[in-house]
């Protein structure tokens, strides 16, 4: 194994490990939290971000404006599905993320 590839394993490591940092659930609502959550849409599995625009209007609540109002059920499933402990509230074609308080027995 020469310097080279072992440099470029490193910042591969480093770059996974970064992108897991910005998905710890913490207090605050951030669209990052969602990344690992895919759909099942148009016969394949789909990033939860290329279905909808994902915002945060405030600290405690993301947002999803869904585009294809048929993979509302679907969204709303893998999200319950998701281990992430967040209820999907679904108005029209907007899915509401309410993001409850991290107190200890949630962070256990």
């Amino acid at each position: 194994m020469n310097l080279e590839d072992l440099n470029n394993k490193m910042k591969s490591s480093i770059e996974h490990f970064e992108k897991e940092l910005q998905t710890i659930r913490t207090s605050r609502a951030s669209p990052t939290m969602l990344e690992n959550i895919f759909i099942d849409a148009y016969g394949s599995k789909t990033p939860i971000n290329q279905l909808g625009n994902i915002s945060s209007p405030d600290s405690s609540m993301l947002t999803i404006q869904v585009w294809d109002v048929s993979l509302l059920k679907n969204i709303e499933n893998s999200i319950l599905e998701s281990n992430l402990g967040i209820n999907p509230q679904v108005d029209g074609s907007l899915v509401r993320l309410p993001i409850p308080k991290l107190s200890e027995e949630r962070r256990n």
